[in-house]
């Protein structure tokens, strides 16, 4: 485990002036850093690379992870910064108040106090599939594998990490403490920053996102020889090459499933996270048109040249339906408006959860 601090930038906008009735007093999620001192005390999270250790199979597939050859830590991150949020503990009598006594509470923090909050969180874990689940990291790590990591920055105060992110990427601070080399300059040792890193690891953990990924999350297949057809959860339909096309720059559509070769493809994996969907009958692949950033545009099939723009996540939603999100711009395939007839467009929109942008794969006979 590595630690975090919250950082509200001493404003007060991300706590209500009074306790909801549930108790809560957190009105949104509140940005992290990685916890490191503050130069009064020499605390901070711990991370590094391992020297008795090699690296572990499991610990692949997410951006940041060092070719270093050995294990690297920690894995995730939970608040711990013991003089800025601490954790609130009551002991047997203090935690109720008798006649003429108050509550009282002691102030716990560091990653003595992560821990064990991250081991309530896999009870949770426990809890939603039925069962125990041994060793958390393989599962870890292929859940950050599929994880958009340019929509859950946690350390941006601006824009909040998006609702579906299962790890909140610590991308600013390091855990540094005085006397060490780089301390209070951007050269510190172990930086956080995107995706996996020495000082947060795989970054906090949304609770509820990870129990529910973790229960459901269908696996995406890496057979590359194998042909699907791609139907959409709301209308049954499938995404399908317009009229059997050849030609670059064809318009994808949603078409009643009929097994045709214009309607099915194959996904060749490009790395452990992307792949390629090429259609069965033109040899051509999706491809986010001209490399738009842009809400609304129509998706169409390419030659396979190798641009980002072609290069598709297939990230679980349940047991059987995904989100296909593009690697270039970080929006999923849409049809068009929530549409459900023949011929409504295949666009690229940002992920709202709608089951107009859930898609699910069938096998080709």
């Amino acid at each position: 485990m590595g630690g975090t601090r919250f950082n509200e930038n001493g404003g007060s906008s991300f706590w209500a002036a009074q306790n909801s009735s549930s108790l809560a007093s957190a009105v949104s999620y509140i940005p992290e850093v990685a916890w490191s001192s503050n130069g009064a005390n020499l605390d901070a999270g711990g991370g590094g690379r391992s020297t008795w250790f090699a690296k572990p199979s499991w610990q692949t597939g997410v951006p940041g992870i060092p070719t270093d050859g050995v294990r690297d830590v920690p894995d995730v991150s939970l608040s711990a910064a013991p003089s800025n949020d601490p954790y609130l503990v009551c002991l047997e009598g203090s935690c109720a108040a008798s006649a003429g006594a108050s509550l009282r509470f002691a102030l716990v923090g560091g990653t003595s106090a992560a821990a064990p909050s991250f081991a309530g969180a896999m009870a949770l874990v426990d809890q939603k599939t039925g069962g125990r689940q041994g060793l958390a990291n393989p599962t870890l790590y292929r859940l950050a594998a599929a994880e958009n990591w340019a929509s859950c920055n946690a350390s941006n105060g601006s824009r909040l990490p998006a609702s579906n992110c299962i790890f909140n990427d610590i991308t600013a601070g390091s855990n540094a403490v005085p006397g060490e080399a780089g301390y209070g300059t951007a050269s510190a040792t172990y930086p956080a920053g995107t995706g996996f890193d020495l000082a947060t690891g795989l970054g906090s953990i949304n609770v509820a996102n990870l129990a529910n990924a973790w229960a459901g999350g269908a696996t995406a297949p890496t057979q590359a020889a194998t042909y699907y057809g791609i139907l959409n959860r709301l209308s049954g339909r499938c995404l399908a090459d317009s009229a059997a096309s050849l030609s670059d720059g064809a318009p994808m559509i949603l078409w009643d499933w009929q097994s045709g070769w214009e309607q099915e493809w194959q996904l060749v994996p490009v790395d452990s996270t992307y792949y390629k969907l090429v259609n069965r009958n033109s040899g051509k692949v999706l491809d986010d048109s001209g490399g738009s950033l842009a809400n609304g545009t129509q998706m169409i099939q390419w030659d396979a040249w190798g641009g980002a723009n072609q290069e598709w996540q297939l990230i679980p939603i349940d047991s059987q339906n995904y989100r296909i999100m593009n690697k270039l711009s970080g929006k999923v395939l849409d049809a068009s408006g929530g549409g459900t007839a023949d011929g409504t467009p295949i666009i690229q929109w940002d992920w709202w959860g709608g089951l107009n942008q859930q898609w699910r794969l069938k096998a080709a006979q």
